[in-house]
């Protein structure tokens, strides 16, 4: 069995105890070096030839931020996980961190129990190191069959880790008067997707927020859904639709659910859906793009040579749902394309 690389960097000896107790009881996931600051990282980064390294983004001297820049600079494949505090200010760090190439980040628990704080960390750290450490391998089955010719009404998009950086990069390429609205779910926890919403709208020319219940899904807005909680659509009228953020269970341990979205956005927009699958881990989206596809919309997919992780896309494309693959700009000229070529409904 290979076995994932794991370097801890926090300058809390608490926070890198709990961590290492929290990876222990993996068996594809080794602790193989500890730092308390940046320039230890960086040393430990050199002689414990880690294949992932959980970064704390507030340390004293040379922060995360710093170590991630050099990071990138001198081992620009080592994927980084950040690890930090819910607040305003850890919030902001993270995000420039993710903008930086940080493929993924988790929120440090907050709770004073020792074992609900391992608990917590191993569920949301374990997966993601796995899928980082040793990602997926399938090759995918594309259906290139001939697209449909139903206009889009409705982009909707599926992202988890590496999808920040992704879906960026796939917004700024997008004009501001795309005449459909973008409906994202991008796995993020809770405190972050409002921050990640309001630093989108500073650099994309669409206009961006967090989805708030009963706004109406205008054309030429993404909204990104809320962290913990769902984002769907429903119809109120022949040309008025409007989001609906809700609090139901959790779909593929995920909440919000890709595949909740998807879902709503076929039995709302029929053909003129069209679904668009980030870098992400596990299979969230998948039930969704069959929904899309079985209602006679398109979906696309992020390209693996240029995913984080494929799991996502590569779980859509191995189904053979996937019309195209490609990277996240090139998939914003296939969207506005798709604009241009395909009939109103």
């Amino acid at each position: 069995m290979e076995t994932v690389r794991v370097l801890v960097v926090d300058d809390s000896a608490v926070a890198r105890r709990l961590v290492v107790e929290a990876l222990a009881g993996e068996r594809a996931v080794r602790v193989v070096a500890t730092a308390a600051n940046g320039a230890e990282a960086l040393a430990r980064v050199d002689d414990s030839e880690p294949d992932v390294v959980v970064l704390d983004v507030e340390m004293p001297g040379l922060d995360g931020l710093g170590v991630l820049r050099l990071l990138r600079a001198r081992r620009p494949d080592l994927a980084v996980v950040m690890f930090s505090i819910a607040t305003p200010r850890g919030a902001e760090a993270t995000l420039a961190a993710l903008r930086l190439g940080a493929a993924d980040c988790i929120e440090k628990p907050r709770t004073s129990s020792r074992d609900e704080a391992r608990e917590l960390i191993a569920a949301q750290l374990a997966p993601r190191l796995r899928a980082l450490g040793l990602p997926a391998r399938e090759s995918g089955a594309f259906d290139l069959a001939s697209p449909g010719r139903m206009r889009p009404r409705a982009i909707v998009v599926a992202a988890s880790t590496g999808g920040p950086d992704a879906l960026e990069r796939m917004l700024v390429a997008l004009p501001a008067d795309l005449p459909a609205p973008v409906l994202v779910v991008q796995h993020m926890p809770a405190v972050f997707t409002r921050w990640f919403a309001a630093r989108l709208d500073r650099t994309v020319a669409l206009s961006v927020a967090e989805a708030r219940d009963g706004d109406v899904a205008t054309p030429g807005t993404v909204w990104i859904a809320p962290g913990g909680r769902h984002l769907a659509v429903a119809s109120e009228s022949s040309d008025t639709v409007r989001l609906v953020v809700h609090d139901g269970p959790a779909e593929q341990a995920c909440r919000p659910a890709a595949d909740v979205l998807f879902v709503s956005a076929a039995r709302v927009f029929d053909r003129a859906t069209l679904g668009v699958v980030l870098s992400g881990m596990g299979r969230d989206g998948l039930s969704g793009c069959r929904a899309v596809r079985k209602c006679g919309g398109r979906v696309f997919v992020q390209s693996r040579s240029s995913c984080v992780v494929w799991s996502m896309p590569g779980a859509v494309a191995a189904e053979g749902l996937a019309e195209v693959a490609d990277a996240p700009e090139a998939l914003a000229d296939r969207i506005v394309a798709s604009m241009a070529a395909g009939r109103a409904r």
